[in-house]
């Protein structure tokens, strides 16, 4: 299902920009738990991606028909839930049960399967539904409530009632997307990985990002929380 969602080009365009910032900061990644050969598996993986998109049946199929837009609908759930969650904080840091249910981890950590973050998604439109009242003067709209139900519905009818079955599809096909699902598991850990080794020193930090993963429309379409 990840290999599925996200397409080869900017996986590949993180990967390369992140293997040259890591190569820089190797025994650092080392000891935050990296493999000792993280970088050489990062290059055969792009090595890989890059041959088999040349393929056109792999190219056209980089990701399933109804799964074209799942990384975009992604991006867009991340920053609605990112948007609620920081209301929460401003209005309800004195309510800690109410905080609870608004502060949503996914963004930051349950952000790689598609059901995952659906799930996420639902729980936190429900206290969005119930907290509204509260938290409507400060940006938490109707408008902004009836956007991140139609995230739901969006991602709901993208990904189906299953995942897809390996046995339906081309043995190469198959293989490319196990390729991107290992590439974004590595890229996503060495990210998280550079991020905390250098958290006293954010110049760095601020370099590991996946911002090629959020995509331009991802960030131009969300309806962005604000006060009306």
């Amino acid at each position: 299902m990840i290999g599925a969602c996200h397409r080869a080009d900017p996986l590949i365009k993180a990967a390369e920009r992140l293997l040259d910032l890591a190569s820089e900061h190797r025994s650092a990644h080392i000891k935050m738990g990296l493999e000792d050969d993280f970088d050489e598996e990062l290059e055969e993986l792009v090595e890989d991606l890059e041959k088999n998109i040349k393929d056109p049946h792999i190219r056209k199929n980089d990701t399933p028909l109804q799964m074209n837009e799942v990384a975009e609908i992604m991006a867009n759930i991340k920053q609605w839930l990112v948007d609620f969650r920081t209301l929460a904080v401003i209005e309800l840091s004195l309510d800690a049960p109410a905080l609870r249910r608004a502060c949503s981890p996914a963004p930051e950590i349950n952000d790689s399967y598609p059901r995952d973050l659906l799930e996420e998604l639902g729980l936190r439109l429900k206290a969005a539904s119930d907290l509204r009242a509260r938290l409507e003067d400060i940006g938490l709209t109707e408008r902004v409530v009836a956007e991140g139900k139609r995230l739901y519905g969006q991602l709901q009818t993208a990904i189906g009632k299953s995942d897809l079955q390996t046995e339906n599809l081309n043995r190469k096909l198959v293989s490319h997307y196990m390729k991107k699902a290992r590439l974004h598991s590595i890229l996503k850990r060495l990210v998280r990985s550079g991020q905390f080794a250098f958290r006293k020193k954010p110049e760095i930090r601020e370099e590991y990002h996946l911002a090629e993963l959020e995509t331009p429309k991802a960030i131009t379409a969300h309806t962005r929380l604000t006060p009306s």
